[in-house]
C-alpha cells in the first residue's frame, strides 16, 4: 500500500497552478436529452514537501445548456471521490522496478497500473476502490484534513471534493508516477448500479523522495488527463494479483464507464427519474362489468410484468390484449361498429396485438435492463370475443397506463 501520510500542513498548498475542465454528460433539471457539458473544474495545487491537493468545484449557471442554476444539484445525486493509479515506480537510477517476470510493479501494490490502495487482502484500508474509505469521505476526514463538506468542521468554501496526498516513506530518489480520476458514484440516481463508477476528467502527477521532511520531496503536475475507464478498469483487475476487489454484493464485480449516451457510457442525471407504476382508467363495456385488465407488478426494469385479463364472459372464448404507445384522451366511441357503449382507448395503429384463450389470460411483458427505457408509457386494453353483447361481437375492457421505471 502506497497511501501514507498526509498530515496537518498538507493543505497550505497555495493557489492553483493547472487547471482542468471536467466534462461530463448530464440530463438537465427539465429533462430532455442529456447534453455534454463541462461540469465543473480541477485546480491543481501542487506544493512543497511533496504535497499535491486538488480542488474539485462545480461550474456555474449555464442558462444555455439547460442549467441555469448550475451542476451543484449534482452533488445530491453522486459521490465526486477520486481514483489514484500508480502507473510507474522508478528508483534512485530512474529505472522502473519490475518482478521476477519482468512486469513493472510498484512495491506493495502489484504490478502496474495499480489502484492505490489496494484492498484488504493486499493491505488496503477497505474493499471499495477508491482513494478514501467510506469512513474517511462520509466524515468529510482524511488522516486530520477536511476534503469535502462532509466535516463538520469544515471552513466556508470547502470544495464538494478535494484531493490531498503527501508521501514520506519511500526510499530516497524514487519517483512514483500516478494517474488521478474524479469519478462520480451513484447515491441515488437507480441508472447507474452500485458496482459502476462514471470516470471523468483527471490529470497526472509524479512524487519524488528526498530524504525526510526537509523540503527535499517533489510532488509535480505531470499534465491533465481525458476521463479513462479502460485504463481504470485494467488498474481494478491487476488489485491483488489479479484477484481484483471483491464483487459488489447483488451487482457484480467493479466496472468503470465514461459519460455518455450510449450502453457502454452512463449519463448524469439532473431531474429524478421515474418510479415504476401503472393504473386503471376508462370502464369496460361487457353487460356484467367485470371484464378487468390489469397488471400484477409494478414495471420495473429487469423485470417480468403480467398483463392480466380477468372477470371475463363468457368462458371458455377468445380475446385480445391490445398494448400501445399511443392513446385516445377521452377514448372513441365504438357505437358505429356496433358496440354501443364500448370505448377504444389506445392507438391501434401503433399497438401490437396478443391473442388470449380463456385458459391463458395473460400476457408477460419482460422489460430489459435497459436506461433508455425508465420513462417510457404504453397504454393496453383488452377485446374478449361474446357475440351476445352486441353486433360487433366484442367488449373492451377498461385501459391501463404503465410507466417503465424503478
Amino acid at each position: 500500500m502506497l497511501r501514507t501520510l498526509s498530515f496537518a500542513a498538507v493543505l497550505a498548498s497555495g493557489p492553483s497552478l493547472f487547471a482542468q475542465s471536467v466534462n461530463a454528460t448530464v440530463v438537465p433539471p427539465a429533462g430532455g436529452a442529456p447534453v455534454a457539458v463541462t461540469i465543473g473544474k480541477l485546480d491543481i495545487k501542487p506544493g512543497p514537501n511533496g504535497k499535491m491537493v486538488v480542488d474539485f468545484t462545480f461550474a456555474g449557471p449555464s442558462p444555455g445548456t439547460g442549467f441555469p442554476g448550475g451542476f451543484g444539484f449534482l452533488d445530491n445525486w453522486y459521490d465526486f471521490r477520486w481514483i489514484n493509479i500508480v502507473t510507474g515506480y522508478k528508483n534512485a537510477a530512474g529505472v522502473q522496478v519490475t518482478n521476477a517476470a519482468n512486469q513493472p510493479i510498484a512495491p506493495g501494490l502489484g504490478r502496474v497500473p495499480a489502484m492505490d490502495p489496494q484492498p484488504l487482502a493486499n493491505n488496503g484500508d477497505d474493499d471499495l476502490p477508491f482513494y478514501y474509505t467510506d469512513v474517511e469521505w462520509n466524515g468529510g476526514l482524511f488522516l486530520g484534513q477536511t476534503i469535502n463538506p462532509n466535516d463538520p468542521n469544515a471552513p466556508a468554501g470547502t470544495p464538494p471534493s478535494r484531493f490531498a496526498d503527501q508521501r514520506m516513506n519511500h526510499p530516497a530518489g524514487t519517483t512514483i508516477e500516478f494517474e488521478c480520476y474524479l469519478v462520480a458514484r451513484s447515491i441515488t440516481d437507480p441508472l447507474i448500479a452500485p458496482n459502476e463508477i462514471v470516470v471523468l476528467d483527471g490529470f497526472k502527477w509524479t512524487h519524488s523522495s528526498g530524504t525526510g521532511l526537509g523540503g527535499t520531496n517533489v510532488a509535480a503536475f505531470g499534465g491533465v488527463l481525458a476521463a479513462n475507464p479502460g485504463r481504470v478498469n485494467t488498474a481494478l483487475g491487476l488489485a491483488d494479483g489479479g484477484a481484483g476487489f471483491p464483487a459488489v454484493p447483488g451487482s457484480g464485480a467493479w466496472t468503470a464507464l465514461g459519460s455518455g449516451n450510449t450502453a457502454t457510457t452512463r449519463k448524469l442525471q439532473g431531474c429524478v427519474p421515474p418510479l415504476a407504476w401503472w393504473q386503471y382508467f376508462g370502464f369496460s363495456c361487457d353487460p356484467l362489468e367485470t371484464l378487468r385488465l390489469w397488471l400484477d407488478s409494478a414495471p420495473v426494469i429487469g423485470s417480468v410484468v403480467n398483463i392480466v385479463t380477468s372477470g371475463q364472459s363468457p368462458n371458455p372464448s377468445v380475446g385480445l390484449t391490445l398494448l400501445s404507445p399511443g392513446v385516445i384522451p377521452n377514448g372513441m366511441p365504438l357505437s358505429f361498429v356496433g358496440a354501443p357503449n364500448c370505448m377504444l382507448y389506445v392507438d391501434v395503429a401503433t399497438a401490437v396485438s396478443f391473442p388470449l384463450l380463456s385458459t391463458h389470460t395473460s400476457v408477460a411483458l419482460p422489460i430489459p435492463i435497459a436506461p433508455s427505457l425508465v420513462g417510457a408509457t404504453l397504454y393496453g386494453q383488452n377485446f374478449w370475443y361474446d357475440p351476445s353483447a352486441n353486433p360487433f361481437g366484442f367488449v373492451s375492457s377498461n385501459g391501463i397506463s404503465l410507466t417503465v421505471g424503478f
